[in-house]
């Protein structure tokens, strides 16, 4: 059964302007909801939240901006250091990975390395009584020297005068 002409045109013509869509997305080269995530909303009113998630006008009139550098052909790169010019590195949704921002990225890491060692220190050190407790130093060098008969004298001694039994 033959199919009739305009359905055929129409297939055609959807195929085309499919066609039409994906060349412009290709030639572009930029990845837009992508960049809209890397962004910070540049309005002074609601700035603060990724371009993504914002609707204001200050948040289209951005969108339309990248839109519009995208349909020039810019990259990714160049899109963001069009923002980066403009707004300044505050535009960006995570700081560069160099410079002063670049504590940002490393401190944490640190602060954790270094946290986790000092725990794992504290706990090799401290040795746990059948109680649960954990006990000092001091408690744990007089379970490890043996108590002669002056020195359990001298220990019995100091407690009776400190509970004032003598």
């Amino acid at each position: 059964m033959a199919r009739p002409r305009w359905k055929r045109s129409s297939i055609c013509l959807f195929a085309l302007v499919l066609l039409g869509i994906g060349g412009t997305m290709e030639a572009s080269g930029a990845d837009i909801p992508a960049l809209e995530k890397q962004l910070i909303n540049p309005c002074p009113n609601c700035g603060g939240m990724p371009l993504a998630g914002s609707y204001c006008g200050g948040a289209t009139e951005a969108k339309k901006k990248i839109r519009e550098l995208a349909g020039q052909g810019k990259t990714d790169e160049e899109i963001l250091g069009a923002f980066v010019g403009q707004y300044g590195a505050w535009i960006l949704a995570t700081p560069p990975r160099e410079g002063f921002t670049l504590l940002a990225w490393v401190l944490p890491v640190v602060g954790i390395v270094l946290g986790g060692g000092g725990l794992a220190l504290f706990l090799k050190r401290a040795r746990f009584s059948p109680s649960g407790r954990i006990r000092p130093e001091a408690e744990r060098a007089q379970d490890s020297a043996p108590m002669n008969d002056a020195a359990r004298d001298h220990y019995r001694e100091a407690l009776r005068r400190e509970l004032g039994e003598l």
